[in-house]
């Protein structure tokens, strides 16, 4: 968590399940944006990158995990333009005189731009909770077991994720760097090493969790479920009902 930043200051005084409840509004809104609806997109993510910078983020840090989510996107689009066409699509002029059907680029254009809003939001959030918060956060919102200890696992990985992100990429500017293509080949790789050695961690950590009798919960110290008073929850229901809402725009 990020105490002294100006988000963290605001959302204090909420409860760990009351900010879990925005926060699970909040990545729901960068679900809905599209590219056809221009103004619902163009709100979200100035509402997203806000949140970032109030969190205390980096844009830097937002830009290094777009690098696969950019490489997908053109790799596909191009895909699209070499391949043919069903006859009588609609037709969208790209770069170097190539096109693309319409209802395909949208598509990939959505799923793109959703991951970009993903990866903000996650960010955002990833500065407001402890794990121990996260925790609480998610023992107060009625979601079932099974799911909350996979989301809870999920974001402890993220933080082992990230550093060995953050080794590779030094790693790689220690034996001189790269530039152009031959950077975004080799993040590819990193990124490609990253799945393997987070399917290996998981992996691991579901056999240890096993051979110590996991009973699909994790308890906090007092071992009690945390309450989610009825005004944190309409505060909560309107700081994250409203961009959902916004999302939506046209």
């Amino acid at each position: 968590m990020a105490p002294l930043s100006p988000l963290g200051r605001a959302l204090g005084w909420l409860s760990p399940p009351a900010r879990g409840a925005m926060g699970l509004l909040w990545i729901i809104a960068a679900c809905v944006p599209s590219v056809t609806r221009p103004l619902g997109l163009s709100i979200t993510a100035t509402l997203a990158l806000i949140g970032l910078l109030l969190a205390g983020g980096s844009l830097k840090a937002v830009g290094l995990r777009l690098v696969g989510v950019l490489s997908f996107t053109v790799l596909t689009v191009l895909g699209l333009a070499v391949l043919p066409s069903q006859p009588g699509a609609t037709l969208v002029a790209l770069p170097l005189g190539l096109a693309a059907p319409a209802e395909g680029l949208f598509f990939v254009l959505d799923i793109a731009v959703r991951a970009a809003l993903l990866i903000t939001v996650a960010l955002a959030l990833g500065r407001v909770f402890t794990a121990r918060e996260f925790l609480l956060a998610l023992n107060g919102l009625p979601i079932p077991t099974t799911p909350r200890c996979l989301l809870y696992l999920s974001g402890l990985s993220l933080s082992r994720v990230k550093a060995d992100l953050f080794r590779l990429f030094r790693a790689r500017r220690a034996r001189g760097g790269v530039r152009g293509w031959s950077a975004v080949r080799s993040s590819m790789s990193i990124l490609g090493v990253l799945i393997v050695r987070a399917g290996r961690s998981a992996e691991r950590q579901a056999f240890a969790l096993q051979a110590r009798g996991f009973a699909d919960r994790f308890p906090t110290l007092d071992d009690e479920s945390p309450s989610l008073p009825l005004p944190e929850l309409v505060v909560a229901a309107v700081l994250g009902g409203v961009p959902v809402w916004l999302a939506t725009l046209a």
